[in-house]
């Protein structure tokens, strides 16, 4: 498909706008912000959607078919945020408060897409291929949670003791531990796909996982900028969303590819 060729010049020349436009003089631009809140939103919808082709390419017994179906719920759920965040940055032009209804769809997000992130990892694990047991093939997700466990007195703790609403303080701590959570089972999936170099499975999740790294990082970096004004750390959180978001929707395209 012409589509799937051009995606990953096409994501390259998006990832410089997002470079230029963030940290450049037109960052503050009424054409800025709402080009970017368009990128971040047509990827969340391209990222769901082919999750959807992808569900119903597998067979109704395929235990792929049914993790599919809720990952691409997930991605829904996390576009009809962005697209609450696009309604206000687009068509009514004005600062978006925090918490907003959009953090409900983002908190639903992580219902849908960590387990799925964990069903695609069972799987593999009891596909019968060698990937290890126990241990061997878990390690990679034990060693992100080691570093969750590494990171709370600098991330958690923190927003505990923040004076700061109780809704805001929960959506902080939510998108920090479900961040570390989803990306777990992502990186035991860049492990098989490590396993089989040259296979589909690393050209999916690979870019999957980045993509989530860049969304933790953000959501992180986001705290400290809400809460102590940290005035440059704006510019990097919109950057990391979007080549997040990017990152994410060619995972997805690469799906349809291995399918097509």
């Amino acid at each position: 498909m012409n589509a799937l060729r051009i995606a990953t010049p096409i994501g390259i020349l998006l990832l410089i706008w997002g470079a230029i436009s963030c940290f450049g003089p037109w960052y503050t631009s009424p054409v800025t912000l709402k080009t970017n809140s368009v990128i971040k939103l047509v990827c969340l919808i391209i990222a769901a959607a082919f999750g959807f082709v992808a569900h119903r390419a597998y067979g109704k017994t395929d235990l792929q078919r049914r993790s599919w179906l809720i990952w691409s719920l997930g991605l829904t759920m996390y576009a009809l945020g962005q697209s609450v965040l696009a309604y206000y940055q687009i068509l009514r032009n004005v600062p978006i408060v925090y918490p907003s209804a959009a953090d409900f769809f983002f908190f639903a997000f992580y219902l849908f897409c960590l387990p799925a992130a964990v069903m695609f990892c069972v799987r593999a694990f009891r596909s019968g291929l060698p990937l290890g047991r126990g241990w061997k093939f878990w390690w990679p997700a034990v060693v992100v949670l080691a570093a969750f466990l590494l990171s709370v007195s600098s991330t958690l703790v923190p927003m505990f003791e923040a004076s700061t609403p109780w809704l805001e303080t929960f959506f902080n701590a939510t998108y920090t531990i479900g961040g570390f959570s989803l990306l777990a089972p992502c990186v035991v999936m860049i492990r098989v796909g490590l396993k089989f170099r040259g296979g589909s499975v690393l050209k999916v999740w690979l870019p999957i996982s980045l993509g989530f790294t860049c969304v933790l990082l953000s959501d992180i970096l986001f705290f400290y900028l809400t809460q102590y004004k940290l005035g440059w750390a704006e510019r990097c959180v919109d950057f990391l969303y979007i080549a997040g978001y990017i990152a994410v929707a060619r995972g997805s395209l690469f799906q349809l590819q291995v399918m097509k």
